[in-house]
């Protein structure tokens, strides 16, 4: 998968988080949760420079 598309989706996701009131841009990273986990549950955007995985695996 090429960066476009790759950005294209990241940008979908956030447009669908930021529709159903679920979208959460934390520092190194972005994620939508629906309060009903259906879809789109998602992390993108990962800054792995300076994330903590531990933290990550419990969302």
């Amino acid at each position: 998968m090429n960066n476009y598309t790759i950005n294209h989706l990241f940008e979908f996701w956030k447009y669908i988080g930021l529709q159903g009131d679920f979208f959460t841009n934390e520092c190194d990273y972005k994620y939508s949760y629906p309060c009903n986990m259906s879809w789109p549950s998602k992390v993108f955007s990962i800054d792995s420079k300076g994330l903590d995985f531990e933290q990550l695996s419990y969302l």
